[in-house]
């Protein structure tokens, strides 16, 4: 039979011609595949038969994968973009997945890539809002102490 993950409830999976991804309901992330230009992430060149934990990310809740080509795209529950592979320039290696700095003011939602490029879909995170909308937050929770204490 065909290797699987036993007792791994799977989210999201995606698949290229030579490596897969697989996303567990827990958010992490497991591929397998060729290990030719560290596309798995294990830091491996060699050939990664069995679906397997990527170790670089076990503290990355991971939502969503796409495997492309030579190369894994992975994005986190924040909406933050890590790749790990060839880059599209077909010169640029990264054994370990890392954080696009280009995209870090960005909250990404999905993207789309080919052999040549990649796009990614998103909206620009404004640091302002998420501070007013921890402290509407944490204003709401104190009323509803107060509201609480009033009553007892």
């Amino acid at each position: 039979p065909p290797p699987q993950l036993v007792h791994v409830q799977i989210a999201y999976m995606s698949a290229a011609k030579h490596h897969s991804a697989f996303i567990s309901a827990d958010c992490d992330l497991f591929t397998c595949g060729l290990g030719n230009d560290y596309r798995c992430g294990h830091h491996t060149l060699h050939t990664v038969h069995i679906p397997t934990l990527v170790h670089a990310l076990r503290d990355v809740q991971c939502v969503r994968v796409y495997c492309v080509d030579k190369r894994t795209y992975v994005i986190d529950k924040r909406g933050a973009l890590r790749m790990f592979g060839m880059e599209c320039d077909q010169r640029t290696l990264h054994k370990q997945p890392f954080l696009i700095a280009s995209l870090k003011r960005y909250r990404v939602y999905e993207i789309a890539a080919t052999r040549q490029c990649t796009i990614a879909l998103g909206v620009a995170i404004d640091h302002n809002d998420d501070a007013a909308a921890h402290k509407t937050s944490s204003q709401h929770q104190h009323q509803h102490q107060h509201q609480h204490q009033q009553q007892s």
